[in-house]
């Protein structure tokens, strides 16, 4: 889908100055940022009784320890040696469990509507294993929309508010 505006916009205009409007050192401002949400166990996970665990830790909004899953079972020479699988990681933006749809997107991909009022490509995908929670970021739920409804809302919500000043076309 293509997204075509009429005229240049000049330094006033209300989708790079106003609520869309990307600030220095925004995540808009970089080529590819690379974000990380972590989900919650699902109910039928908690039920199973293999034990699941949760191995997920997000310490900030940059940082993921994913801990040694073998913990547990360590045998002598690991336990004497502090061996460990543990793994830290560093993101752009980083999500634990609790973030809601709405969190992912304004902190992400709505640093892109602006772009896309001008003119410009914007990307989002998400990545993962199945049942990760990829469907459910994107799409999402009529209570916790994702973000290609809360995206379509800002773009849509945009287009209104400028209707009188500019023509627009969706091809």
């Amino acid at each position: 889908m293509g997204f075509f505006r009429s005229r240049k916009p000049k330094a006033d205009d209300r989708w790079t100055s106003g609520a869309f409007a990307e600030s220095s050192g925004a995540i808009g401002e970089t080529s590819l940022t690379v974000a990380v949400r972590s989900r919650p166990l699902l109910p039928d996970e908690r039920r199973r009784g293999d034990k699941p665990r949760d191995i997920v830790r997000v310490l900030d909004d940059k940082h993921v320890v994913v801990l040694d899953p073998d913990f547990d079972e360590k045998n002598y020479l690991d336990e004497r040696t502090h061996r460990t699988k543990e793994r830290r990681y560093t993101f752009d933006k980083a999500f634990g469990a609790k973030a809601t749809n709405r969190d992912v997107y304004q902190k992400t991909a709505r640093a892109l509507i602006s772009g896309v009022l001008n003119g410009q490509n914007g990307t989002v995908f998400a990545y993962g294993s199945t049942g990760s929670g990829k469907t459910y970021t994107m799409i999402g739920t009529s209570g916790d929309p994702g973000m290609m409804p809360l995206s379509l809302v800002d773009i849509f919500d945009a287009v209104r508010s400028m209707s009188g000043e500019y023509t627009f076309e969706v091809t």
